[in-house]
């Protein structure tokens, strides 16, 4: 979790890295930075009490940052935050926290964070806004809607293109049949080693993910089947990943 701060190494690659991402549309893409703890059993109680307590104290100073928690398979913890710009990268987004808390307090609380796992991550995802599928305005909250499914395809390089296309394809055979199944689609940043397009759907519990899935291969029929055996085609390999949206260890400004 100390790395949450947006301090160290890391960040001094990807800031000579980022630049080529920002090159590219903006209206297309959103980049998120994403913070990832995979936490011990035996302390998942004491971690998510000292997440809890971080969103409660920045809520207290009002930080204008916020993040989204979701809680994955095997005990992961995902912090996510939408950048918009290298320097999003290289502000300390926690300064007044720390001022308000004191040094001592400030960095006690992140060192008791480290004591919960024996590793941690950090990587950038890309929104891609054009390949997405939410008629209604794309919002990663879904609010009443906090279970997650996340579909991973990943592509060798020179398949890119065609996975780009098939994407675009299964986007507008939804819109055709107006589908009542909804998603996102990533594509991997820095700190990603392979090549992958992640398909995220919201709903309400995974008993009616599975109800509308269903619903919607029905209705999709033989264009839908046609389309996803194209994929198998050039995909190297597929994971499924659930999860659930943490709202208390969340921190939206204003909220």
């Amino acid at each position: 979790m100390k790395s949450f701060i947006k301090s160290g190494v890391f960040f001094l690659i990807v800031l000579l890295q980022l630049s080529i991402v920002n090159a590219q549309d903006n209206s297309r893409y959103q980049l998120y930075y994403i913070h990832e703890d995979p936490v011990y059993p035996s302390m998942i109680a004491p971690y998510e009490k000292l997440a809890i307590n971080l969103a409660t104290e920045c809520k207290k100073v009002n930080l204008p940052d916020g993040w989204l928690t979701l809680n994955l398979d095997n005990n992961r913890y995902q912090y996510v935050t939408p950048i918009n710009s290298m320097a999003d990268l290289d502000k300390n987004t926690f300064a007044p926290l720390q001022t308000k808390m004191g040094n001592e307090a400030f960095t006690k609380m992140f060192t008791d964070f480290d004591k919960c796992y024996d590793s941690h991550r950090d990587f950038i995802v890309r929104l891609d806004k054009q390949l997405s599928y939410m008629p209604g305005g794309i919002d990663i909250y879904t609010d009443g809607m906090p279970y997650r499914h996340f579909t991973y395809y990943y592509v060798t390089p020179q398949n890119i293109g065609k996975a780009t296309e098939l994407a675009k394809a299964f986007h507008d055979l939804y819109t055709k049949k107006g589908s009542k199944v909804q998603y996102r689609v990533y594509r991997n940043g820095f700190g990603e080693q392979n090549a992958y397009f992640m398909v995220v759907v919201s709903a309400k519990s995974a008993e009616d993910y599975e109800k509308r899935r269903a619903e919607n291969r029905e209705l999709l029929g033989d264009e839908g089947k046609e389309l996803y055996g194209k994929l198998l085609q050039i995909t190297s390999e597929i994971k499924n990943i659930t999860g659930m949206i943490r709202p208390d260890l969340s921190y939206r400004p204003g909220k």
